[in-house]
């Protein structure tokens, strides 16, 4: 834990400058909505964006929505190969080809999860 607070200190003296931008944005709307300003530090290329939360989907890479039955199964406690049989009787290829896009990005972010985001905003 104590890595990550130090991680998290890095970043924040690193970007100092583009997370005051992106705070005053947030200071600055009237009420919080899918407007609501985030800053998005990339970190294997140094950078970072800033804007709506609405983008989020444009900016991080995210699993296919086929797969997000299968992750919520998961989530309630369901096994691997349940979820896995259960959601190839449900979807069928279209579950077979989520599976392998999901296997070349590496994405761990789901459409719930960028739900789940803009409703944080």
């Amino acid at each position: 834990m104590a890595d990550l607070a130090r991680t998290h200190q890095a970043l924040a003296e690193d970007y100092r400058w583009h997370l005051q931008i992106a705070a005053g944005k947030l200071l600055a709307q009237p009420s919080w909505s899918l407007e609501a300003t985030v800053a998005l530090i990339h970190t294997q290329t140094e950078g970072i964006t800033i804007g709506p939360v609405r983008s989020l989907p444009l900016w991080l890479d995210h699993l296919p929505p086929e797969l997000d039955a299968f992750v919520r199964l998961q989530e309630q406690g369901v096994s691997f190969e349940e979820a896995y049989q259960r959601c190839l009787a449900e979807q069928g290829q279209e579950f077979l080809a989520a599976i392998e896009a999901s296997k070349a990005s590496g994405a761990l972010v789901t459409h719930d999860n960028l739900a789940e985001f803009a409703a944080l905003s």
